[in-house]
């Protein structure tokens, strides 16, 4: 699940909805979720912090990561994070 850390509205419905809807319609409940705040290349106009993400994403037991799609900071990181916890 992605948010925009300069804009608090989508943490918020993803913390509101999202994260809801995944849970209830998963159909693997094991499954592995990563929380991903996008535009970190904005660090001047961020609205989410960094520890209120963390804490939320830690709280659901999901992965968590900030990046930047523009720059791509952390994006690899993402992906490796993730795909590093997909068992075959």
């Amino acid at each position: 699940m992605v948010y925009d850390v300069t804009r608090p509205e989508t943490f918020t419905h993803l913390t509101d909805m999202w994260s809801k809807e995944v849970e209830q319609y998963s159909t693997n409940q094991d499954c592995i979720k990563i929380l991903a705040g996008n535009k970190l290349d904005k660090e001047s106009e961020r609205k989410v912090t960094k520890e209120e993400a963390s804490a939320y994403a830690k709280a659901k037991g999901y992965l968590f990561v900030e990046c930047s799609a523009k720059t791509r900071e952390n994006v690899e990181k993402c992906f490796q994070d993730l795909s590093g916890k997909v068992s075959i």
